[in-house]
């Protein structure tokens, strides 16, 4: 199944199904760790980021990518 096929399949499902997909993804952006490189480019935009919201996402970003979720 393709990512359009997906995509086009989401919004029929029930209440409960589309839960659970949402779950799922959120449970594998969680635990996903990123590279080295990945950090150091979040880390880079860190100081030259004005906008205290934007901060605030970066640094979790960061986080999330180091650390991952404990399990």
């Amino acid at each position: 199944m393709s990512v359009g096929e997906i995509l086009k399949v989401l919004p029929k499902l029930s209440a409960n199904d589309l839960a659970q997909v949402f779950r799922l993804v959120y449970d594998l952006e969680a635990k996903h760790r990123m590279s080295g490189g990945q950090l150091t480019q979040l880390a880079e935009k860190l100081p030259l980021t004005q906008d205290s919201k934007e901060v605030s996402r970066l640094r979790e970003e960061i986080g999330r990518g180091f650390y991952g979720t404990p399990s």
